[in-house]
């Protein structure tokens, strides 16, 4: 027997199968047998996590439908299929454990299958959401009236306005038999309507010569240069339409010979004193402001369109129609689309979309300026665009004219024989920002025709166009803020291209959100709509900022028309409004409890946002302006959306908005009249064939306006009550 006991001791029996991975077993760790094991996974040696052939692995029940989510089995990796031996399995000599081990591992693939599926179904509902979910556009709306047919596009705010209404509220609702003061509405509208036709026929010039004396219209040397140098300081920097060293020359040569000046200098010189005093006039000569300004615009217009439209296709002819283009919308002349499809087709006419490498003869300094002259024709088409129903015409595969070259104005002269090398793109120059702009301007061309060309939009689609105006959003503000000190750039021209950007992402989500309200997926265009909106509407807080350039933009929202007047648009308030409604009707407690007292608190910030605005549109009309419809509809948005808060009637509500703010309008209107009437007796301003005595002597009650107040004076119509 003790022969034996050598042999017994010489064969060595590993009592228990290997269960690490090689890799593990090697390094002489603790092995959790996942496939891969999670130290070969923070030793990113996952390909090396290999079971060997001793090693022991326990088979995987077949998974259940459940598990594989799609009834198919999980491909197998060659490690998986590494099934132990009945072997193996007596050498563990324990039926307990080895049941252990099978749960374990049927857990750990089954873990791993629902950790596999999980992700898939994090991925798999944004494809479908994104993918399957499309909206035709909006439909447009035509109002035809006697006078004027008008179609109301994509783009319009009365789209979102009637998603507002809390209540069919219209004129025969607002009368005298609610608890309100004892108010002659009828009265007092009729003098709201005199007041304010007789401040606009007074803003409108009876121009018996279209080109009138310019000369004798322009203001002193230093009033022309505080306007020329508003205008450098805004409008210039975004809208490249001037050499600026050429014009300081012609400007200095001008107030030494006026007479020997050509007349495209002047129209020139009085457009850019039009945009410049819109920024700067007092405070209590608004209508007077405004009649001179439209008289500078129309003498322009006339020039361009008269007898000598010939001699205007020139670059001087596109500098004054880019400068009236402006002054269209800056001085509420109108803007007008066949004046932007005029100005594009001008544009084409000489040439503009062809970049000038091919024409070899062409100076630099033209060169230079017709690629800054094209980008900024493309930009106010665009603009124009944007405030239409109609599709913008450019056609990007037709347009070959490069961005202009990233040099300072005084760098190029006329005598110059080529163009200096282009500074770094990191380097700021005149033309920085304006290359800025043609970097996004295909994108935003695209989100402006997307919403009238009649074909669905996928919201896929719609989601990255808009995650792509963000990111060039983004890459704006992040120029402004590396070249902050900078001179060339100020808060004037950040604020306004971010307000144009964010315009942009609006109105493509709001397609989504008007027409499919109570989609899931819609849940991102909405909280896209609010943000945007609620940004823009910030931008009208900054009357008293100590920022000049902030205060300027403050002006120009009062005084423009269209995009550029966003914050105070009736677009952002009708959103504003639809926002507020969407949450009064998520409010089941209505203010009732904790959680109602922080919904109410939440909807606080949006009706401050509405106040401050109504305030800036009652201001606008103590300044003397006679545009009353967007305060009006603004107090009535108000009022209903509080009167829904506070569980009131709505028509009740109504009145007492006409109640408090119909006086205070009378009362600035006729402020403004009896300043007109001043300025008439005096003789200070030309005011052509207009009798102020005799139009203040004009019946207006002819059409009977009956007891109950009319929405119509307010430019509103019953049916969007």
């Amino acid at each position: 027997m003790s022969s034996d006991l050598p042999d017994q001791h010489s064969v060595k029996r590993r009592r228990r199968p290997a269960k690490s991975c090689d890799a593990c077993r090697a390094r002489k760790v603790r092995c959790d047998q996942k496939i891969p094991c999670g130290p070969c996974t923070k030793a990113r040696s996952a390909p090396k996590c290999i079971y060997g052939p001793g090693t022991v692995r326990l088979p995987s029940p077949d998974p259940s439908p459940e598990e594989s989510g799609s009834g198919a089995a999980a491909p197998h990796t060659p490690a998986e299929t590494r099934h132990y031996t009945p072997e193996a399995s007596s050498l563990c000599g324990n039926t307990e454990a080895e049941q252990l081990r099978r749960q374990i591992a049927h857990l750990q693939n089954r873990v791993i299958r629902l950790e596999s599926r999980l992700e898939a179904d994090v991925v798999r509902p944004a494809v479908t959401l994104t993918t399957d979910l499309r909206v035709t556009p909006i439909q447009p709306k035509l109002r035809q009236t006697a006078d004027k047919n008008k179609l109301f596009g994509a783009n319009h705010w009365v789209h979102t306005a009637k998603h507002i209404n809390a209540g069919s509220v219209g004129a025969k609702d607002v009368e005298l038999s609610f608890e309100t003061p004892k108010i002659d509405f009828a009265k007092i509208r009729q003098e709201v309507t005199k007041r304010r036709l007789t401040i606009k026929q007074f803003e409108m010039p009876v121009l018996n010569d279209p080109v009138v004396d310019i000369l004798a219209t322009i203001p002193t040397r230093a009033e022309c240069d505080a306007y020329v140098n508003i205008y450098m300081s805004t409008h210039e920097r975004i809208y490249r339409v001037l050499h600026i060293p050429t014009f300081f020359q012609q400007y200095d040569s001008f107030w030494e010979n006026q007479t020997a000046s050509s007349l495209a200098f002047r129209m020139k010189l009085v457009l850019i004193l039009a945009l410049g005093s819109t920024l700067d006039q007092d405070t209590n000569e608004c209508a007077l402001a405004d009649r001179q300004t439209r008289m500078w615009t129309y003498a322009a217009q006339w020039w361009l369109t008269g007898p000598t439209e010939k001699l205007t296709f020139n670059l001087d002819g596109i500098q004054v129609a880019c400068l009236l283009q402006l002054a269209r919308q800056m001085t509420a002349v109108g803007r007008a689309w066949i004046s932007s499809g005029s100005l594009l087709q001008m544009a084409f006419s000489i040439g503009l979309h062809r970049d000038p490498s091919h024409f070899p003869s062409m100076v630099p300094l033209q060169a230079q300026m017709q690629r800054q002259l094209w980008a900024t024709v493309q930009e106010l088409h665009l603009l124009s665009a944007m405030d239409s129903s109609m599709q913008a015409y450019i056609d990007m595969n037709s347009c070959d004219t490069k961005p202009p070259d990233n040099i300072n104005d005084e760098d190029i002269t006329p005598e110059l024989g080529c163009l200096p090398v282009g500074k770094p793109c990191g380097q700021i120059t005149d033309t920085s920002l304006q290359r800025l702009l043609c970097e996004s301007f295909s994108k935003r061309l695209q989100a402006a025709q997307c919403l009238h060309s009649g074909n669905s939009l996928a919201y896929a689609d719609t989601i990255k166009l808009a995650n792509s105006l963000k990111a060039h959003c983004a890459k704006l503000s992040g120029f402004f803020n590396v070249h902050l000190n900078s001179p060339l750039v100020n808060n004037f021209q950040r604020s306004f291209l971010d307000i144009h950007f964010r315009l942009h992402i609006l109105r493509l989500h709001r397609q989504f959100l008007l027409q499919q309200p109570d989609e899931a997926s819609c849940f991102l265009s909405r909280k896209a709509c609010f943000d945007a909106a609620m940004v823009i509407a910030s931008y009208a807080s900054h009357t008293s900022s100590a920022d000049i350039h902030l205060r300027r933009l403050s002006q120009l929202f009062l005084i423009t028309t269209g995009s550029m007047r966003a914050p105070l648009s009736l677009e952002i308030i009708t959103m504003l409004g639809l926002e507020l409604r969407m949450q009064l009707e998520e409010d089941d407690s209505r203010g009732s409890g904790p959680s109602g007292q922080f919904a109410k608190a939440a909807r606080e910030p949006i009706f401050a946002a509405l106040i401050l605005i109504r305030d800036e549109f009652l201001r606008r009309i103590e300044m003397g302006s006679p545009r009353c419809k967007a305060f009006g509809l603004t107090s009535f948005i108000i009022a209903q959306l509080r009167a829904m808060e506070n569980q009131e009637s709505p028509a009740q509500a109504l009145s007492n908005a006409v109640t408090e703010k119909l006086a205070d309008v009378q009362k600035y209107l006729e402020a403004t009249v009896e300043r007109l009437a001043a300025i008439s007796a005096s003789g200070d301003a030309v005011m052509g064939d207009f009798d102020l005595d005799a139009f203040l002597a004009m019946d207006f009650n002819s059409g009977g306006s009956g007891g109950g107040f009319d929405f119509g004076g307010f430019g509103m119509g019953d049916s969007l009550w």
